[in-house]
């Protein structure tokens, strides 16, 4: 069984990734995972997320746009939470690197999240 979901759905799109194939099937619902990949989808990782209901439980189906995901980094694992404040967020001029950031209101991409003045948990890198 698995304990960390986000981690899984990371390793899964990572092995999709260095296989070539753009589509992911049968990653199990929840809705964090939801909002990182549409925090993914804002940032053209990926092309569609379908939610498919066909069965007893969601699963979520994703297709990618690029195959240039080059790596996918969980930080905060569920036995050590990563909180950063506003000032230690890394600020890179990079189009290929990026962090997620979960904060109380809801979950986004670090230079969203730059704007407001709390604390986050620093849920994953892309790089």
């Amino acid at each position: 069984m698995c304990t960390d979901t986000i981690a899984d759905m990371l390793t899964r799109i990572r092995n999709i990734n260095m296989t070539w194939k753009k589509v992911v099937e049968w990653i199990p619902y929840s809705k964090l995972k939801l909002d990182i990949l549409n925090v993914l989808k804002e940032n053209w990782y990926i092309d569609s997320i379908k939610v498919n209901k066909e069965w007893q439980f969601k699963v979520l189906d994703i297709t990618f746009w690029k195959k240039e995901i080059l790596n996918l980094r969980k930080i905060s694992k569920w036995w050590q939470r990563i909180y950063v404040k506003w000032a230690d967020i890394k600020q890179v001029m990079n189009w290929y690197w990026m962090s997620i950031i979960s904060t109380s209101k809801w979950v986004m991409a670090w230079y969203k999240a730059y704007k407001e003045w709390i604390w986050w948990e620093l849920l994953c890198e892309i790089y």
